[in-house]
């Protein structure tokens, strides 16, 4: 075997590596979540949650007669990280991290399942918080600890069901 040879199939190899990428992000692409109830429920909950917790948190600072520059923004903060999550839910081949490949529709819905579910949490952390403002609760330490672990369990959670899936 020449040199020649050996480039020739260097380039071949690579070719055929370039099309079945370009394969797999057109799959990726045709992939569609339409809209359904259960994207609605979810959509709905987390917009109610969070503006509960908008509305208490501007109660509590309008009752200690105190405005918190840094608590509005990292509210703002995660109602952007909220609503990225539920438009991404739209958008598989965005959210598509895990090494595991997506084959079927079944573990489509289940990806998307769980980022909507990641959203809720992140409303419902939002809302505890506020409500514990509001009733002038002192934040636990120890509780940062238990939303990492929550939201470190449920994504492992739903990656093992979608390898399962197949």
């Amino acid at each position: 075997m020449t040199l020649k040879d050996s480039w020739n199939i260097a380039r071949q190899t690579m070719r055929m590596m370039n099309a079945q990428e370009r394969q797999e992000k057109q799959r990726r692409k045709q992939m569609k979540v339409n809209r359904t109830t259960e994207a609605t429920i979810f959509e709905v909950a987390c917009g109610l949650t969070v503006a509960a917790a908008i509305g208490l948190k501007l109660w509590a600072m309008c009752r200690s007669n105190t405005i918190d520059v840094g608590e509005l923004m990292a509210l703002a903060i995660l109602v952007i990280a909220i609503v990225t999550l539920l438009a991404c839910a739209y958008r598989p081949h965005w959210i598509n991290t895990i090494d595991e490949r997506i084959e079927n529709s079944r573990q489509l819905s289940l990806l998307v399942r769980s980022v909507r579910v990641v959203a809720l949490l992140f409303a419902l952390r939002i809302l505890s918080v506020a409500v514990g403002d509001l009733a002038g609760w002192e934040r636990l330490e120890w509780s940062k600890y238990i939303d990492m672990a929550v939201f470190i369990a449920v994504p492992i959670y739903y990656s093992i069901r979608i390898h399962r899936a197949k």
